[in-house]
């Protein structure tokens, strides 16, 4: 079973943290009990959602800062300008976006429009008075200053993290977590890949099941990779100059410096601030060959934007597009201030591989900066088994600030699971994630399969062995099945192996271990008396209504079982 945590008790545990452990065991029981209505009045907290236009044109303004003054907490609006966040009475908050003056105000609503107007933009052309300004010497000093603007010790920051992807125009993937990072020596070195140097965990998760044609190759969590857009943070340390499409995300602005085509293209304002717009792109090497020259582009062509103060320049916002053969990265990140330093608070990647038509995006939103006495954790291993021993706690994304979901979601959540809410998406996941993962399969977890499956699905169940022979004969023509029919059919493979490694290898062996559910119930199982199989491999066909279609279903291999599908679905033969 899960982990969990009634509403009740963690109401209970909340209040009871708010009194120091030392002054609760020496105060009479009546006097606690008045501290803790106290408290919890002063920390009594409602979600306030709005939506961030430009006062001129009334568009939407996408990941602009949302803070809340005097304190390291905010979000951020998503693309289409809208935000959510948890405040309590006394918050003010603090918008702010480049390009836009800033506002301050105290929220009185629930629901909120709030109107930027758009800060003069000052144009390369007529800095009449900059005329001597370089854009590689603006860069130069920004990196110089990186230890200065940004914070140079020890601290954590906590993240909400989103990502999801799509084959063609079909989502078939979500994951959404809480994420913390302790940055051992903060900004003081350039670090050459994410976990150098710093430490990351995820404090909770929630997924979906994967089902896109890369999902043989896709990692369990990317935040390594989205950490690494952080430019001010992730510096090659030697100059390379062959990024190619998925290899090499980190920069390497400062050392390849001479690699790339800086223009000023003009000044325009942050919170105030006044900030260059420095624009570049690679310009490749160029080699003589017959007589002729030749620009030569090492796997891909790299091109973007950097934001950086004309005061302490320090970087406010870097965007960079990677082109290869096709495939397309563009990555952004955006900085905001707190106390004396910046800190990431918006990081967003975004890809397309031409070959598969798969597009991903990937974003983490800052939550919380914790610079006094941070705390260092080992390092955690961010395994799909690793994973899935975090406990699940059912009330904490009640309480946690996450990114604003767009009305894309409606989408995602059709595609990935027909009108099924994404908390029962990410439910049945976990419980077939702790099935799979566990010594021994929970046969009441399969049943949950089954319940959730009611209604929307056929289900195709395959008892095998990894001893049986026959059984692995069938696999690759499973797979093509289940390619084939993964949006109306749910496969699942149920196991009665005795050993738990003989069972796991097989499922790595023959690429098993994505788009199957898979249960190791044992050679013992009851499930195998409830449909009678006394030899193997058996399959059994299961009606949308959860009654039985044929105890004695057809092998993949057998093209009769698609012609058994296609009738079950109401589908025209060969469609």
């Amino acid at each position: 079973m899960i982990p969990q945590v009634s509403k009740t008790d963690a109401v209970q545990q909340q209040r009871a943290r708010l009194i120091p452990p030392w002054l609760r065991t020496s105060l009479p029981p009546g006097l606690t009990i008045v501290l803790m209505i106290i408290a919890l009045a002063a920390y009594a907290q409602k979600r306030v959602s709005g939506v961030v236009i430009d006062s001129k044109t009334g568009e939407p303004i996408p990941f602009a800062s949302v803070g809340v003054i005097g304190t390291a907490k905010g979000t951020s609006t998503n693309a289409e300008g809208a935000f959510s966040i948890l405040l309590s009475e006394a918050d003010t908050l603090k918008i702010t976006c480049i390009g836009y003056e800033s506002q301050r105000f105290k929220p009185t609503e629930a629901a909120l429009v709030i109107r930027l107007p758009q800060s003069v933009t000052k144009l390369a052309p007529v800095l009449v008075s900059r005329k001597k300004l370089d854009a590689t010497d603006i860069l130069k000093k920004a990196f110089k200053n990186v230890p200065v603007n940004f914070n140079a010790r020890a601290f954590n920051q906590r993240f909400f993290y989103r990502h999801y992807c799509r084959d063609d125009s079909v989502y078939g993937r979500l994951i959404e977590a809480a994420v913390e990072v302790h940055k051992k020596n903060g900004y003081k070195v350039f670090r050459q890949a994410a976990g150098d140097r710093e430490y990351i965990r995820v404090l909770q998760l929630r997924r979906s099941f994967d089902r896109t044609r890369l999902k043989e190759r896709h990692v369990p969590i990317s935040v390594s990779s989205i950490l690494e857009c952080d430019v001010a943070g992730y510096q090659m340390r030697k100059g390379r100059f062959r990024p190619s499409y998925l290899n090499g995300t980190i920069s390497g602005l400062l050392k390849d410096a001479a690699k790339y085509k800086y223009t000023l293209a003009g000044i325009t304002t942050y919170d105030g601030i006044e900030v260059f717009e420095i624009h570049y792109e690679s310009v490749g090497d160029v080699a003589r060959m017959g007589g002729m020259l030749f620009k030569l582009y090492y796997y891909a062509r790299l091109s973007g934007k950097l934001f950086i103060t004309t005061d302490t320049y320090a970087f406010v916002k870097t965007e960079n597009t990677r082109i290869g053969q096709g495939d397309t990265l563009r990555t952004t990140a955006y900085y905001r201030p707190y106390g004396r330093y910046y800190y990431p608070y918006q990081l967003i990647q975004d890809g397309l591989t031409k070959d598969d038509n798969h597009w991903f995006h990937i974003e983490m939103m800052a939550t919380e900066i914790l610079e006094e006495n941070p705390v260092a954790f080992p390092p955690q291993e961010l395994s799909r088994e690793a994973l899935a021993q975090i406990p699940f706690d059912s009330t904490f994304w009640d309480t946690y600030n996450i990114l604003k979901a767009t009305q894309l979601e409606d989408k995602i959540i059709r595609d990935l699971g027909g009108e099924d809410s994404l908390k029962r998406q990410f439910a049945t996941y976990r419980n077939v994630e702790d099935v799979t993962l566990n010594r021994q399969g929970d046969e009441q977890a399969f049943v949950q399969l089954l319940d959730s499956c009611r209604g929307k699905k056929l289900v195709y169940i395959d008892f095998w062995a990894s001893w049986c022979g026959p059984c692995l004969a069938e696999f690759e023509d499973a797979k093509k099945l289940q390619q084939q029919y993964q949006d109306d059919i749910v496969f699942v493979m149920l196991s009665l192996d005795g050993h738990e490694d003989r069972w796991k290898n097989a499922l790595a062996k023959y690429g098993l271990a994505s788009g199957f559910h898979h249960f190791r119930i044992g050679p013992e199982s009851s499930l195998s008396d409830l449909y009678d199989v006394t030899s193997i491999p058996r399959y059994v066909l299961l009606n949308k209504d959860g009654s039985h279609a044929n105890l004695d279903a057809k092998r993949p291999s057998d093209p009769r079982l698609r012609k058994e599908f296609d009738r079950l679905l109401g589908k025209a033969a060969g469609k």
